[in-house]
């Protein structure tokens, strides 16, 4: 591990932003709006979910859900960073916009609710309220609350969101606010562009810490406490920075990548271990990788095969076993995770739906031994040993249609293009596809049990003919038959 620097930070009143606010009561909408969930956190109560479509929240295990967004609490439908705590629920929340020919990503500030949704306030400090501002990530203890924001670098506030401050990693920008480095694009430094961000209060009450995961490494703040004042404050050799450049530790014992896009800290009787998500910015690779000691030491997980490479987005623990979410799907390890298993089997056949097996995984969050997991495709929850409940967002759940559509064969999470319905009474289902001439293309299920009064999820189209060769780009037909003698007919678009 090496030190960044010695350096007393001082966060000063006129380094600190105001934040501008907005409150809100309103009601949420029934159930889940997104299959988009990027994050999940929970408190003593309920589980909420970061979604492309809001924040939602269930408080009877899954059974029902409630949904906060644009018009509804939230300034926008997109969260980028939630939290939870029996203090308060903290929502970040983004949009994009084209500028040129790029897509920008475009911070609305965060909201807070200390209600359970019931009324929202909502805040707007600069650092994540302008476009590449916005935050990747919330980490809360009690009523302060920390913000990983890639172009507004790592800010906290202690007064539930009033005014926010910024932790700056160098010596430079800590000096003073009207220093030549603080006017002259500071969060343009690596080192100042956060994308995760964990509490640490293992060696709590006499030390506070944070982890804070950048393009530059991972930078660890102390705070120290104060024993005549009881508060935290940071003092020099306070901060520590911890890179793949890092010359003092052989090349196989280094942090592998220089841009940490996760963090996890896990706390067992052993001690505690830290996890990073990293991949190259300018040096090193796509790893997950854990650290008993602090950073000075770490170790690759074999996770993705020979080579190891996976993107991980989250971590979650059951004492010493390991949950990482990533993009080719759900692992899990335990002892000295030299092993790893890719969950699979995410099928709910009650609610006739299920998760595409490796599809994404960004979120996982462990609640009282189960197992919450988020991504492309929707939500599961359960174990490997009990089974799994899959949830997934109902959109006119009255209606049948196919989503998503237009779609492609090779690229869809789904590996295709989902047939739903909702027959009214128990059935026996055949389902085919037919081109523009309504000539067959191929049958998909012939006569599948279906439950009454519950949406058919998980009966997929994959875009290939009957002889398993993918068809040409153009408009499908789909043909629902029911034994009830309905006759349904929908459309879908094939883009490859």
């Amino acid at each position: 591990m090496k030190k960044l620097t010695t350096v007393l930070i001082l966060i000063l009143p006129a380094a600190t932003a105001v934040a501008s606010v907005s409150i809100s009561l309103q009601d949420g909408i029934s159930g889940l709006t997104s299959n988009s969930v990027i994050d999940i956190a929970h408190d003593s109560s309920s589980i909420w979910l970061g979604t492309g479509g809001g924040a939602a929240v269930t408080f009877d295990e899954g059974e029902t859900w409630t949904t906060y967004g644009e018009g509804h609490g939230l300034p926008r439908d997109e969260v980028s960073a939630l939290a939870a705590n029996d203090r308060a629920v903290w929502v970040a929340s983004s949009h994009s916009e084209t500028v040129g020919s790029e897509s920008v990503p475009f911070g609305d500030g965060i909201s807070l609710t200390t209600d359970g949704g019931a009324g929202w306030e909502t805040f707007t400090p600069k650092q994540i309220t302008w476009p590449g501002m916005l935050s990747y990530d919330l980490a809360i203890y009690d009523s302060i609350v920390f913000s990983a924001c890639f172009y507004g670098g790592l800010i906290r506030s202690t007064d539930f969101g009033v005014t926010w401050e910024n932790l700056y990693p160098s010596q430079l920008d800590s000096i003073n606010s009207d220093s030549v480095d603080f006017n002259n694009n500071i969060f343009s430094r690596l080192t100042n562009r956060f994308f995760s961000v964990q509490v640490d209060t293992t060696a709590f009450p006499d030390t506070f810490s944070v982890w804070g995961g950048s393009a530059a490494g991972i930078t660890h703040f102390y705070f120290l406490r104060d024993t005549t004042t009881q508060t935290f404050n940071t003092y020099p050799d306070s901060i520590f920075h911890i890179t793949h450049d890092d010359t003092t530790v052989t090349d196989s014992l280094r942090l592998p990548g220089d841009f940490v896009v996760a963090l996890g800290l896990q706390k067992t009787s052993e001690g505690r271990t830290i996890w990073a998500g990293c991949r190259p910015a300018f040096s090193g690779y796509l790893r997950v990788a854990y650290s008993h000691d602090d950073g000075a030491i770490w170790h690759e997980a074999p996770i993705g095969g020979i080579s190891n490479t996976v993107e991980a987005w989250d971590f979650s623990f059951a004492d010493d076993t390991v949950y990482v979410a990533t993009g080719y799907g759900l692992y899990m390890s335990s002892g000295d995770y030299s092993s790893w298993t890719l969950l699979s089997g995410f099928r709910d056949p009650s609610d006739q739906t299920f998760y595409q097996d490796n599809a994404p995984f960004f979120s996982v969050d462990v609640v009282d031994g189960v197992v919450w997991g988020g991504g492309s495709d929707g939500i599961v929850k359960g174990s490997p040993d009990s089974g799994w409940d899959v949830f997934r967002s109902s959109r006119d759940p009255e209606d049948h249609y196919a989503y998503p559509s237009p779609f492609s064969p090779i690229q869809s999470t789904r590996k295709g293009t989902t047939i739903h319905f909702k027959p009214q009474a128990d059935t026996w289902a055949t389902i085919g596809i037919y081109d523009i001439n309504l000539e067959p293309v191929k049958m998909i299920v012939s006569r599948i049990f279906r439950r009454g009064g519950v949406e058919s999820d998980d009966i997929i189209w994959d875009g290939t003919n009957g002889d398993r060769e993918l068809v040409a780009n153009g408009v499908y037909f789909y043909r629902i038959e029911l034994d009830s003698g309905d006759d349904l007919w929908g459309k879908v678009v094939v883009i490859k």
